[in-house]
């Protein structure tokens, strides 16, 4: 008989797995037969993916065209014999490199995590004896048993169950522990509904049992995300595509510029060694040596901020992509909700009690009727209180200065809630018998021998009800009617479409002749009422979600969690009204249909790993900057595919923080917002700073060309660009970085996807400034050789020195892209004062020492090149404000316009 596929093990009986494995569920496999089934099948490890070498990681660092065209610089200097030129360019390009190198290396691990979920030992019978072995070496066949705190090695399918519960959440997003059965359940049941199986990497949380290995390794449903993980490719982030771009057109400028000038050098009678040297100056001129460098200081130090949020980041990138990301998709349990179980909702005949608490060790309020009641005054909440305290494993724990609950978050939820209500629920209850939960069961029995006469029994409504006979009613016992059972009935469904979870409670006083059995002992119950419990949301979610919709960016909530508890949850958090849409339901939906959904907004429940990355793919073909949240291994393929990946640092899985590039340490959406805030005052200050250093460039390339089409000398050497470009420019802009993040940061829509770092607007700026500070360094150049046309050295310096004046004044008109610098508070960036101060007066000592003299051959200055210094600068000022004026005003008609 050929084995079942494995989608249907879990539809078997555990005897017919047995057989088709050819195992025996009591005695395992034969030693031979294991050994031979491991050369088969063999280990049961997840291979993780290729990953590139050191050198692979190093090469790969000089393939950007920026980097390409400053080696080019570098060599050509060389050819000339500019060794300290050629010296300074190869320090930037290795600054950079190590800076890529070390960011890609720590970034290499996105598989390894789901090697730790694997157990690396494990209990199993092999030849009818009991032996401990390393997981790895576990075939399809054996016979695993489990306990309590064991991590399950591979898929098994459970032979023996005693109270046996896994924590699925790693796998299904399910944050309550999953009772485990014996018994087979539908071919077609999805992954949640698999009582009958055991996944690989989850956790057994209680009981114990054994299981017959069916599926190990790549084959198991933790080596099926490992496959889908690998599998997942985001692509390049926002603003390595923007770089790459921008890095692609400066390149071509700078080559086209480059051979422009020396073809014009070489044709009008120059040397070969100057018409090459101008060339080099002009792609020196062009290509901002700084900015690789610069990007990634900027993005190291907005990592650092983002940390003293708890928003810890593993590629520097991610801090840009954040402040584009136009759609989160979250998970709800712990990120939007607290995580932990409380009461919210009471019910007994005739009365609806809400339940108002902050948290378990906290007080409660009870409101009956719009009116706060004590809830021990009211008969029948004190008997069903008193019962599900009573039926509880859950513990009141007091150790030093901490008080907590320890158990199953159900049962410390009820416990918190008697111990609310007013009842002591810190003594010991001993029991003389117990009829403990399981999955066929659905409910739980116990005795206590401090009343040994009365029977407490909890469980779903739907199978304590049946063995209800009566009532309580106002404190009176009533048979239970049609009309009871019907009312019952309705308050548990009206309570579950509110997405909470349902716990009937019941009782039974007995009598000597009833004999301590479930059979026997569970019947003829009295039915005292229901208890509504929720994750409830966190107090500073339903503020985040209002700062999203603020920001333009939308919220999806994905969840493992059911469909009413989802839609319950949406609404208490202020998520706009939308159809909750279950995995077994998406699975049946074209493309078309699941791309108006997630336009119009949804909510996702029951979703597996496949389900998660369509929705993201979806959203990224339609142009959308994806961020998802996650914290099980079932969410490391969609945290991989999304442009950002966040993890939940608290409860996340290594799976998911290692496919992540961001961890929140506090697993708080509010965090996110707090980091998309950032992000978007990174990208704003990245695009300040490119735009400024551009402008420079562009200046620096007016004032060559424009002085060689007149007819003169060359006016600035490659050695004296690469001093503005990096000396002076480059901690001006890094100082821009530290910029404040704008009052309407939050309150903009979020750019689409391809949105230039240059607009049109922009470069019409950067023109305008440009052509301002090549016209004022040409003009102050050739009023210094009219002066003394032997200073020829004086005259450079002169240009030189105007050019990086009037940048060192410019960059405060950059400071503010759309408005006026007189908006902006003059002393709100002490940074960029210090680095103005700074190189102000490092070029001086480049003017007047000697030893930079000679370096960069500069001259000393006259009080009258000063004076001609400060009528430039006052003058590019003016000019820089008075093109953001006109572009400002035509920016604001286009937007009347439409």
């Amino acid at each position: 008989m050929q084995p079942a596929p494995i989608s249907d093990w879990h539809a078997l009986e555990a005897a017919d797995v047995a057989s088709r494995l050819n195992t025996s569920i009591a005695d395992g496999l034969s030693l031979a037969e294991a050994g031979q089934r491991l050369s088969d099948c063999g280990p049961n490890e997840i291979s993780a993916a290729a990953s590139r070498s050191l050198i692979m990681l190093v090469l790969r660092q000089f393939t950007s065209a920026l980097v390409l065209i400053l080696l080019l610089a570098a060599g050509l200097s060389l050819l000339v014999g500019e060794v300290i030129d050629a010296a300074a360019i190869l320090v930037i390009i290795a600054f950079n490199a190590i800076l890529g190198v070390i960011q890609e290396w720590q970034a290499q691990n996105a598989i390894e995590g789901l090697h730790k979920m694997l157990a690396p030992v494990c209990e199993v019978v092999r030849g009818g004896k009991q032996q401990q072995i390393s997981s790895a070496k576990l075939v399809p066949g054996d016979v695993v048993l489990l306990r309590a705190g064991d991590r399950v090695p591979a898929d098994l399918r459970i032979a023996e169950a005693s109270d046996l519960r896994a924590d699925e959440s790693a796998l299904t997003g399910e944050s309550i522990p999953v009772a485990k059965q014996v018994a087979p359940v539908a071919a077609g049941a999805a992954l949640y509904e698999r009582a009958s199986l055991l996944s690989s990497g989850t956790l057994i949380s209680a009981g114990h049992g054994r299981g017959v290995v069916v599926a190990t390794g790549r084959s198991s449903e933790l080596g099926r995300i490992a496959e889908l993980t690998a599998q997942a490719d985001p692509g390049a982030t926002p603003l390595q595509r923007k770089i790459t771009r921008l890095a692609a057109q400066l390149g071509v400028g700078a080559i086209a510029a480059a051979i422009f000038v020396g073809t014009m050098g070489w044709s009008s009678g120059w040397p070969l060694a100057q018409s090459l040297m101008a060339g080099i100056s002009v792609a020196v001129a062009m290509v901002p040596e700084g900015l690789p460098a610069a990007i990634t200081v900027t993005l190291a130090l907005g990592a650092r901020a983002l940390a003293r949020r708890k928003a810890l980041l593993r590629l520097l990138q991610a801090a840009e992509t954040l402040g584009a990301t136009t759609t989160i998709c979250t998970d709800k349990t712990g990120t939007l909700t607290r995580n932990d179980m409380v009461a919210r909702h009471m019910w007994i005949p005739g009365a609806d009690v809400i339940v108002e608490t902050e948290d378990k060790l906290g007080p409660a309020r009870f409101i009956l009727d719009g009116q706060p009641v004590h809830a021990l005054d009211q008969p029948g909440l004190q008997a069903m209180l008193h019962s599900a305290a009573a039926c509880n494993n859950a513990r009141l724990d007091s150790e030093a200065d901490t008080t907590d609950f320890k158990g199953q978050p159900t049962e410390t939820a009820l416990l918190a809630l008697a111990r609310q209500a007013g009842l002591d629920v810190t003594a010991h209850r001993a029991r003389c018998f117990e009829a403990a939960f399981t999955s066929e069961r659905k409910r739980m029995s116990v005795v206590l021998a401090s009343e040994p006469r009365l029977l407490h029994t909890k469980g779903a409504s739907e199978m304590v009800l049946p063995l209800c006979s009566s009532i309580l009613v106002d404190g009176r016992r009533e048979a239970l009617s049609e009309d009871h059972r019907r009312a019952v009935t309705a308050a548990a469904a009206r309570l579950s479409q509110e997405g909470l979870r349902i716990i009937a409670v019941a009782r039974r006083s007995l009598t000597d002749e009833t004999s301590l059995s479930a059979d026997d002992a569970e019947r003829e119950l009295e039915f005292l009422g229901l208890i509504g419990l929720y994750d409830p949301p966190r107090s500073e979610t339903r503020a985040a979600i209002a700062a999203t919709r603020t920001a333009g960016i939308k919220v999806i909530m994905i969840t493992g969690d059911s469909a009413e508890t989802a839609r319950a949850i949406a609404s208490q958090i202020g998520l706009p009204e939308a159809p909750a849409i279950e995995g077994t339901t998406m699975a049946g939906m074209s493309d078309r249909e699941l791309s108006r959904l997630l336009v119009d907004g949804a909510v996702f429940a029951r979703t597996s790993p496949e389900d998660k990355i369509r929705i993201v793919s979806l959203l990224q073909g339609a142009g959308e900057v994806v961020a998802m949240t996650g914290d099980g291994a079932n969410d490391a393929p969609a945290l991989n595919q999304a442009d950002i990946g966040i993890a939940m640092g608290l409860r996340g899985t290594d799976a998911a923080r290692d496919a992540s590039d961001l961890v929140l340490a506090d697993d708080n959406f509010a965090t996110i917002v707090t980091a998309v805030e950032q992000g978007r005052r990174q990208r704003d200050n990245i695009r300040k700073f490119v735009r400024y250093l551009l402008a420079s460039n562009l200046g620096e390339l007016v004032a060559i060309i424009a002085n060689l089409l007149i007819g003169g000398p060359l006016i600035l050497l490659p050695i004296q660009i690469l001093w503005m470009n990096l000396v002076t420019d480059g901690p001006t802009a890094l100082a821009l970085s530290t910029d404040a993040a704008g009052r309407d940061v939050m309150k903009r829509l979020p750019e689409p996807r391809e949105t230039p770092l240059i607009d049109l607007n922009a470069l019409t700026h950067m023109i305008a400034v440009a052509l301002t500070i090549g016209a004022a360094a040409v003009a102050a150049f050739h009023w210094r050789l009219m002066m003394n046309p032997t200073a020829e050295a004086e005259a450079r310096t002169l240009a030189l020195t105007v050019i990086v004046i009037v940048q060192k004044v410019n960059v405060f008109s950059f400071r503010a892209l759309s408005q006026p610098i007189w908006s902006l508070t003059p002393w709100s960036n002490k940074w960029l004062l210090a680095a103005v101060a700074g190189t102000l007066l490092v070029h001086l000592a480049a003017i007047y020492s000697p030893f930079l003299q000679t370096f960069l051959h500069t001259a000393a200055l006259s009080g009258e090149d000063w004076l001609v210094i400060a009528i430039a600068s006052v003058a590019l000022l003016a000019m820089s404000e008075l093109s953001k004026s006109i572009l400002g005003t035509r920016r604001l008609a286009e937007v009347k316009a439409v």
